[in-house]
């Protein structure tokens, strides 16, 4: 693969809307705050709201459903050892599967880079798009043990049984699978490139974060390929979306340093005619 200015390697992995102002749920159920809270990008208000709700007493299963939810803030915050304990918390002495829970493990597996763990639980969880998503992530750090291919996954794609997923999960398994594709062989760019485009269109014309996080990449998969104009299209893109999620969510610290990241250099500069 061309190298370029970007380094890819440093970029996060997008695993797992339009962001408002987080308005807690009248109920406070673990249901109200996902869909609320964390569905909507406000993940540090709902893991607050999550510990409220554990201090008191919770029945079962309520109370496994909230230490999932709060497991995923934790996660999303970057918090991995407090995303697993919590998880755990949601699975141990559990008499249904909690998948929502071993989801997370999965994903706490792939962030420590725990194959065999990653690999356990994707058992138990199977061909889900999930965990599809999880194992391509996981292959874009190291693929040393999965041995995914890109043929093999784009058959996976072509066969996935996508019903009931969200565009934004799918739009998060197409960027993982371009970036996996683009880092892996320059043989499949063009596959690569088309994957990322098409996580764009899931994504719609609102979800502003992931929207501007996949045109960061663009921009970084432009510039492997020394496609200046259009690295350079991409980067302006990807800091006006950012804008618009931060006038959404102002205090969110991820937001800002990613919109931060968002800076043009004198030759991209130079390669915009009103600058």
């Amino acid at each position: 693969m061309k190298q370029g200015a970007c380094n890819v390697s440093s970029l996060p992995i997008t695993l797992h809307g339009d962001i408002s102002m987080p308005v807690p749920p009248p109920d406070n159920s673990a249901a109200a705050l996902r869909s609320q809270l964390y569905e909507e990008g406000h993940h540090d208000e709902c893991r607050q709201m999550c510990l409220k709700m554990l201090a008191g007493a919770l029945p079962d299963p309520e109370h496994r459903a909230m230490y999932a939810l709060l497991a995923w803030c934790h996660f999303r915050l970057h918090d991995v050892d407090k995303a697993h304990a919590a998880a755990t918390q949601a699975v141990e002495g559990a008499t249904d599967d909690q998948r929502w829970a071993r989801q997370c493990l999965a994903a706490v597996a792939v962030k420590r880079g725990d194959d065999e763990e990653f690999m356990r639980l994707a058992e138990i969880l199977g061909d889900t798009l999930n965990v599809l998503n999880l194992r391509v992530a996981r292959a874009i750090v190291n693929n040393d043990v999965l041995e995914l291919t890109i043929p093999g996954l784009a058959r996976q794609l072509a066969e996935l049984d996508t019903e009931g997923a969200t565009s934004v999960q799918l739009g998060n398994l197409y960027n993982n699978a371009a970036w996996f594709t683009l880092k892996r062989s320059e043989e499949y760019d063009a596959l690569g490139f088309g994957w990322m485009f098409i996580a764009v269109g899931y994504y719609g014309d609102q979800n502003w974060h992931h929207r501007a996080g996949a045109h960061y990449r663009l921009y970084c998969m432009y510039q492997e390929y020394g496609l200046q104009l259009h690295a350079t299209a991409a980067i302006v893109t990807a800091a006006q979306l950012w804008d618009e999620a931060l006038q959404r969510d102002p205090d969110n610290a991820t937001y800002r340093a990613k919109r931060d990241s968002c800076r043009l250099d004198a030759d991209q500069r130079r390669a915009i005619p009103s600058l």
